[in-house]
């Protein structure tokens, strides 16, 4: 969304393009390594640090976000303080989701079934084919979340822009918070 205020729907699909660069080869490892790869995750060494990476992670898109919406003096051209909405969509795209627990998690188990039934089609032709009919619809709603968020911002003005950063922010690091206290509750 925050890349969407500048970039609009084109934001969205780059966003998309960079989730694919790094969901697809995922998804053949996960097919062709699943047994290995999960009995790895299940250390708990590697799951405490993937876990304080991720939140470490957050934090920092939170914190840009925050600068964002302190440096915001309108929007388009005129937030030329803003680095975050100067940053590539394509790699915003592939750094969020090969950072996002939830994401790698979600294949690795309720996607599971997905790859498991592509693989009855055989590899990698059934793969493809179950990736090529899932990927459109990553194209759909990043395209449309981008499109709203540029429309938006502009309804909104500067100070709703401002806002609506900031509710990203907080998202995000309601998020960070719920998996450290995760962690710790361990």
């Amino acid at each position: 969304m925050a890349l969407g205020v500048k970039g609009g729907w084109r934001s969205g699909f780059l966003v998309a393009f960079g989730h694919m660069v790094f969901e697809l080869p995922y998804v053949f490892l996960l097919a062709l390594f699943y047994d290995t790869i999960s009995s790895w995750l299940d250390q708990g060494y590697v799951r405490v640090g993937f876990t304080l990476f991720v939140v470490g992670f957050m934090g920092f898109f939170a914190y840009l976000l925050i600068r964002d919406a302190i440096n915001t003096k309108g929007f388009g051209g005129d937030n030329g303080n803003s680095r975050f909405a100067h940053t590539n969509p394509v790699i915003v795209g592939l750094v969020l989701t090969g950072l996002n627990a939830y994401f790698l998690l979600w294949w690795a188990s309720v996607g599971l079934p997905l790859i498991e039934g592509a693989l009855t089609i055989g590899f990698p032709v059934g793969i493809l084919y179950m990736y090529s009919l899932h990927v459109w619809l990553d194209y759909a709603w990043l395209g449309a979340t981008a499109y709203a968020a540029y429309h938006g911002s502009r309804i909104l003005g500067p100070r709703g822009t401002r806002i609506l950063l900031l509710t990203l922010a907080g998202i995000l690091l309601f998020f960070a918070a719920t998996l450290l206290f995760r962690l710790l509750s361990l």
